[in-house]
């Protein structure tokens, strides 16, 4: 016989060879008196019985045992775990449990964090939503049984005020925007599930109505009016109080400028507007920036550009929500910049590569952040442009 019909040979032997983990079909044995589809048998890679049962998806477990009659036994404990399970609603197998596919989805959202695909914001909040509202709900449950009504009932408890603990006011109504973001969670663990191959086929969603609200803006006039009142407010101090009412209960925070005997109500903060608020202002609307970039802005990441006559410059930003493009800014963004880096030089503030552009002297970027928007709160109390969040009260 040639060499080639050989290998021809051997091959076509390998392929009639069963696997060693799979049933040897002489011994396949139905289990008396049970569905004909729970059964027992012996594979080449075990002495063992082995019991299999289809309902949708095959479930196999090993009885520990060689003889035939203790591994009907075992077979028949083994179809009354998976009935009982079944009728309370958990799952068979502790992988198929739907916590056991949200942990796995949160590490694919680790791994995208890491390839800077996703923000470590965007994991924490699906973290947060994932323990303190969607796990338990679903706790227990196999992935295969949530079907379109359980996802019915989620959305119900959703809907109903405090329905989702551990996320916002407990008593407030969620919006239909927030109420989505927690379907969509539960879409990715499904999704997770059906890449694992736990489930054929990702069941169908409840949908929900999300209201199209676009983004407040301030106009020519306000602008100006902005940046105009932050010029004359520099330097001032304001309180942010809260008076009792006649019941003597406390309301909202209100601002006061801080005036010297002044105790009316109970202080919850001071905040002194800086110079920074107005280049803030000008800054922003000149660079098309994001409020939250302004904190990591750093001196490295701008670049001044002159061409053809005009000034400008090229803002090269840390990627931000997958913005990670240069940004050109208007001409004006250029005085601004070198105005706020002298002021920060004569006060002895860092102007290096490696220092930030605005409210430098916080090194802990949050706080600085957090003084921006309590700044920006105090400037639209005064001009009545907005309605105040009084942000850190």
């Amino acid at each position: 016989m040639s060499k080639t019909k050989q290998q021809s040979k051997t091959k076509t032997t390998a392929l009639k060879m069963p696997h060693r983990t799979a049933p040897l079909p002489d011994t396949l044995t139905p289990v008396p008196g049970y569905p004909t589809k729970l059964c027992i048998y012996k594979l080449a890679a075990s002495s063992y019985w082995w019991v299999r049962y289809y309902d949708g998806k095959i479930y196999r477990r090993s009885t520990k045992t060689e003889d035939k009659n203790k591994a009907y036994a075992f077979a028949k404990k083994f179809y009354d775990e998976i009935q009982l399970k079944r009728a309370q609603g958990l799952a068979v197998t502790s992988k198929t449990r739907f916590e056991a596919c949200a942990a796995a989805m949160l590490k694919t959202m680790e791994a995208k964090v890491a390839r800077k695909e996703l923000t470590q914001d965007t994991y924490d909040i699906a973290k947060l939503r994932l323990n303190k509202t969607v796990l338990p709900f679903f706790a227990g449950m196999d992935v295969v049984d949530v079907h379109y009504e359980k996802l019915e009932a989620f959305l119900l408890m959703l809907s109903h005020k405090g329905g989702a603990k551990g996320f916002g006011k407990e008593n407030e109504q969620l919006s239909s925007s927030t109420v989505n973001s927690y379907l969509k969670l539960v879409r990715a663990v499904l999704n997770q599930a059906f890449k694992s191959r736990f489930i054929p086929a990702v069941p169908t969603f409840p949908t929900v109505n999300v209201a199209d609200n676009a983004r407040g803006y301030f106009g020519t006039r306000e602008y100006s009016d902005l940046w105009r009142r932050a010029l004359k407010l520099n330097g001032k101090q304001f309180d942010v109080r809260k008076i009792p009412d006649k019941n003597g209960e406390e309301g909202k925070g209100q601002f006061v400028e801080t005036v010297k005997g002044n105790n009316k109500g109970r202080l919850v903060r001071r905040v002194r507007i800086t110079h920074d608020l107005h280049e803030l202002v000008l800054f922003m609307v000149n660079s098309f920036m994001r409020p939250t970039d302004l904190k990591n802005l750093q001196h490295k990441h701008v670049q001044k550009v002159e061409r053809h006559g005009c000034k400008f410059l090229v803002l090269n930003l840390p990627p931000s929500k997958k913005h990670d493009k240069p940004i050109a800014t208007m001409e004006l963004a250029v005085k601004v910049y070198d105005r706020l880096t002298r002021k920060h030089k004569a006060a002895g503030l860092g102007v290096g590569v490696n220092d930030y552009v605005f409210m430098p002297q916080y090194s802990n970027r949050d706080y600085a952040y957090k003084e921006m928007a309590r700044q920006f709160d105090v400037l639209l109390w005064s001009t009545g442009l907005g309605k105040c969040v009084f942000h850190g009260t």
